[in-house]
């Protein structure tokens, strides 16, 4: 199942929150997805507790640069309110560093007990993020995880 996202509606009214009907999802794969608005991150969000037997997740953010710029207050979350998540595997390709970036990988480190990988690919800027990877790699030793086994991989960088 993929989702390809709507960037031109900041209104948070068009998504409605998500049920519990996933049961059944194992993969998902969510395109275009814009970290720098909360709507699409709650939205993703929803999608991933919606699908409490997900073992698959793959991210593809948006590389667009024009899009709206919405006014965003750069959700976090209680990980002790959402619950436990069956993920193994997570991709993410045109990592940009964003806030809500990192609050994704926070949440899905500190709630996946069975993760085995997370699979981070960066925009390709001809090199001029290098040293935000390196930032994002020393703040990945700090989220909590609760799985013993997880990898990191910073897709040309270096394995946390």
């Amino acid at each position: 199942m993929a989702f390809k996202f709507i960037a031109e509606a900041p209104d948070a009214s068009i998504y409605k929150k998500i049920p519990n009907a996933f049961l059944c999802l194992r993969n998902l794969e969510l395109s275009e997805v814009d970290f720098r608005c909360d709507n699409f991150l709650s939205f993703v969000v929803e999608m991933i507790c919606g699908s409490p037997n997900m073992q698959t997740l793959m991210i593809k953010a948006t590389r667009k640069d024009n899009l709206i710029a919405y006014a965003r207050s750069s959700l976090d979350f209680d990980h002790n309110k959402i619950g436990q998540l069956q993920l193994q595997n997570v991709y993410i390709d045109n990592y940009r560093g964003l806030t809500n970036e990192n609050h994704l990988i926070k949440y899905i480190l500190a709630c996946s007990p069975l993760l085995k990988k997370i699979v981070i690919k960066p925009f390709d800027d001809n090199g001029k993020n290098n040293s935000q990877m390196f930032w994002f790699a020393e703040k990945l030793l700090t989220f909590p995880r609760v799985s013993r086994v997880a990898k990191i991989y910073l897709h040309g960088y270096l394995d946390y």
